[in-house]
């Protein structure tokens, strides 16, 4: 899955988006019957508190990690890139692409990491171990947003993003294994990208 993000925030015409990769994300987890739509499960309303709060403190520690450099020049220069290959004002692309990851990450990448990746893993390797590899993998696969920009890539700004979503990760991972339902880590992802 990171090489088909690879691909799609380097060599296609509509990078940075990875809308590929969006459609392969969500279905696969379906396709493989790792994720299931079933009746809802009743949550208690603490484990939806939780997941708010939890996305809370996660944006609080991510803005501090992230604090260490400007990802904000970081993603000019990717919306910069995407303008000189979309034909777009950066500021569009930059429109654009905030809301298709406000509309989408929250399910698809929970829907993957969390639902299949972790669940997965966690037959094989136990439940920390299962949320390590998954975080490892979510984290990772962020470096391809800034790929558009190579050769001149920013891995000094790129690595402190990285390594501030694989606290996010870590944080949805024990969420997705606490509860055992993939609607807390969804609500958390989703209030975590509204936030910042």
């Amino acid at each position: 899955m990171t090489a088909v993000a690879v691909a799609e925030n380097t060599i296609a015409p509509w990078a940075p988006f990875y809308f590929g990769y969006a459609a392969l994300a969500t279905a696969l987890p379906f396709a493989f019957g790792a994720v299931r739509i079933a009746r809802p499960v009743r949550l208690r309303a603490v484990a939806l508190l939780g997941a708010v709060a939890l996305a809370l403190l996660l944006q609080g520690a991510f803005r501090l990690v992230a604090s260490a450099t400007d990802l904000s020049a970081m993603f000019g220069a990717v919306f910069t890139a995407a303008s000189a290959r979309l034909h777009r004002p950066p500021e569009v692309i930059a429109a654009r692409f905030i809301l298709f990851i406000r509309l989408w990450a929250g399910l698809g990448e929970e829907l993957f990491y969390r639902g299949y990746v972790q669940a997965q893993l966690r037959h094989h390797l136990g439940p920390s171990s299962a949320i390590a590899a998954a975080s490892v993998l979510f984290a990772t696969r962020h470096y391809t947003q800034v790929l558009l920009t190579w050769p001149s890539v920013p891995w000094g700004p790129a690595t402190v993003w990285v390594a501030a979503t694989l606290l996010v990760g870590v944080g949805l991972g024990v969420l997705y294994e606490r509860t055992r339902s993939l609607l807390p880590p969804i609500l958390c992802h989703y209030v975590f990208n509204l936030l910042g």
